[in-house]
Order: C-alpha cells, then sequence, then structure tokens
C-alpha cells in the first residue's frame, strides 16, 4: 500500500512523531488519488510499483474533479487547490502535454470566439493543473491570460491561443490571401515583420465575419493534431 510505503517511514524521519500536518495531508491525499482514480487516469512504471505511478492530471475531467471532491467531503475549491499542490509535488518537473487537451477543448467546442470589440477567445478551462501552465505558457509569451470573466473561463487574445497551440505558421498559411490583401491596403506594413506580428495586425481590423472560417480552421487543425499523434 501507498500509505504504508511514505507515511509510516515520515513518522520515524525525523524521530517519531516529528513530521506536520500539512506533510500527513500530502501524503494521505496523493494515496486518496491513487485509490480512487480508475486505472485509465494512472500510468504505471514497467514493473507496477505502486510509489511509481504518475497521475494523468490533465486527463481529470469536471465530472471526475466534482466526483473525488464529493468523495472527499471538501468543496471544489479546497479540492483544487490541494490537487495543484499534489501535482506540483509529485509531477517533479514532468513535462505535460497541455497542446492536446487545448486540441481536446477545440474538438469538443468549448470555445467562443470574440471577434466583436476585442479579438478574443474564450475557452473552458476546469481543471487547475490546465489553468496553471496555461498560465505559465501565456505569460512567457507575454500574452495576459484573463480570468475575470468566470474562474473557469479563460480569456486571451487569439493570436497568443494560436501560438499555444503552435498554429500560428498554419493560420497564416491558410489565410494568406487575406494577409496578403490587408498588407496591400496597409502601406505602412514591413517586410520584416513576423508572421505573429503579421497576425495580429490582421486580426485588429478583422471583422465578426470572419469567425465561421475561422472555426472551420481550428475543428481541422484540431483533428489533424490528433490523427497525427
Amino acid at each position: 500500500m501507498y500509505l504504508d510505503e511514505v507515511l509510516y517511514p515520515a513518522y520515524f524521519k525525523n524521530g517519531f512523531g516529528k513530521i506536520l500536518k500539512t506533510e500527513i495531508d500530502l501524503y494521505v491525499f496523493h494515496g486518496f488519488l491513487l485509490k480512487e482514480l480508475d486505472e485509465c487516469y494512472l500510468q504505471r512504471d514497467e514493473n507496477h510499483q505502486e510509489n511509481k505511478v504518475q497521475i494523468k492530471y490533465l486527463e481529470l475531467d469536471k465530472q471526475i474533479l466534482y466526483n473525488l471532491a464529493s468523495k472527499a467531503n471538501i468543496s471544489i475549491a479546497r479540492f483544487s487547490t490541494l490537487l495543484e499542490n499534489d501535482y506540483n509535488v509529485f509531477c517533479n518537473g514532468t513535462a505535460l502535454d497541455y497542446k492536446a487537451q487545448l486540441h481536446k477543448i477545440i474538438q469538443n467546442k468549448r470555445f467562443e470566439l470574440n471577434f466583436e470589440k476585442k479579438k478574443t477567445i474564450r475557452i473552458s478551462v476546469v481543471n487547475p493543473i490546465l489553468r496553471q501552465l496555461l498560465i505559465k505558457e501565456i505569460n512567457l509569451q507575454d500574452g495576459t491570460p484573463d480570468f475575470s470573466f468566470n474562474k473557469d473561463i479563460l480569456d486571451i487574445e487569439f493570436v497568443d491561443f494560436l501560438q499555444l497551440l503552435g498554429a500560428t505558421d498554419s493560420f497564416y498559411e491558410h489565410f494568406r490571401d487575406k494577409l496578403e490583401n490587408q498588407n496591400k491596403i496597409d502601406s505602412n506594413e514591413s517586410k520584416e515583420l513576423s508572421n505573429v506580428q503579421r497576425l495580429k495586425k490582421f486580426l485588429t481590423n478583422a471583422s465578426s465575419r470572419l469567425v465561421p472560417q475561422i472555426i472551420s480552421f481550428l475543428l481541422e487543425f484540431a483533428i489533424q493534431y490528433v490523427t497525427s499523434s
């Protein structure tokens, strides 16, 4: 049992009983996840040793999170905090494929384009680990993640979202004619601009009439990602 392997030795590590309650909570919560999660959400090593199990944190959807919170008899907010802490301690910096989750969000159409005023996209992000990773990545590319609308709804600049997906070049190629036409109209357009800069300039003037075409692009891009994975 996981708790036998980690909690018992912890009681003797610094002299019997000299263990913080927060440390006990950490081990017990991790043991709770290992016990309650179905095997499809656990990745074991070749020897199937329980203490070498990696939880597939990003695979935990809204229903699973709420079910686990209910079993633990705590609020979803408290559970989310514990889960984030668990990930930060036990994931040990392991790279997680957040892009795969973004493609699932696209495929499941859990997004909304807002092109009336700002050129942004709103995506549903319930998983606290995915939220943490996206905030980090958006900040690294000098973007601004916005959860002010709803704590489970991320509102970001559309170009920032394309960068998260790694889809800037594909988007540029797909809408090349429209981009080039826009560049001809704008006499100040510099040939030195990167694709990302051109996209930002293009989207600044893009009307909501482009939204259906952009949605089609996103759905096609997501399908191609899954097919090639």
